[in-house]
């Protein structure tokens, strides 16, 4: 079995990438251990060598900037450094890791949604220059209760989950399968579950960034 090695939305992202027989590569860990307040994107001077870096649209405008952790019990990351704050409507940003082209490339995270109004999209996945090519997007609902997986900008199906508590979310891209799945995480497990919560199908050919984007004022 596979090991799962951060609205509030996100403390700590594991990027891995595994062949079919071994763990090849850690990516990318970002545990957001900045100061409080403090704007994330690279192109300040509030934080110069966080390596996020800001979309050109949107920039400037409600910065994503760092707030309190978050805590999950079991988890690697819990109760380290802080947390991104997606909370309204401007700046999206990203964070690039060495690009893959091949094997199955996990992405694990913390989450909470505290509050939502509008359904959309606030987590993607992209090319090393990441464009507006953007793969397995995580959605959140409306009323914040729920998250769900989707190729495009069409909303999709939701898991539920609960506002205010925190969850762990692994995504999964099998360049082989040519799939992407997700798994929604109340409660730690050391070992991958067996049944994805969803799977959809991505004909991704290089995944070598990660954003986090702000797409509403109702969004915390």
């Amino acid at each position: 079995m596979r090991k799962f090695t951060s609205l509030k939305m996100f403390m700590v992202v594991t990027v891995l990438l595994f062949t079919a027989t071994k763990l090849s590569a850690q990516l990318l860990v970002e545990n957001f251990e900045y100061t409080v307040g403090s704007v994330l994107t690279s192109t300040t001077t509030a934080n110069a060598n966080t390596g996020w870096l800001a979309q050109s649209s949107g920039n400037g405008t409600e910065n994503v900037t760092v707030t309190d952790g978050l805590s999950f019990t079991g988890y690697l990351g819990t109760g380290v450094g802080g947390a991104a704050y997606i909370d309204n409507s401007g700046q999206d940003i990203y964070k690039q890791f060495t690009a893959q082209t091949s094997g199955t490339l996990y992405v694990s995270f913390m989450v909470k949604v505290e509050s939502n109004t509008t359904a959309g999209y606030f987590l993607n996945l992209g090319k090393n220059t990441i464009g507006t090519t953007y793969f397995s997007r995580l959605f959140v609902n409306a009323s914040g209760t729920g998250l769900g997986l989707s190729t495009n900008n069409t909303e999709p199906s939701y898991v539920s989950i609960t506002t205010g508590n925190t969850y762990v979310v692994v995504l999964k891209h099998d360049f082989t399968a040519h799939e992407s799945k997700l798994f929604v995480l109340s409660s730690y497990s050391s070992t991958e579950p067996a049944t994805a919560d969803q799977t959809i199908s991505e004909t991704n050919t290089e995944i070598g960034s990660i954003q986090l984007r702000q797409f509403n004022a109702g969004q915390k």
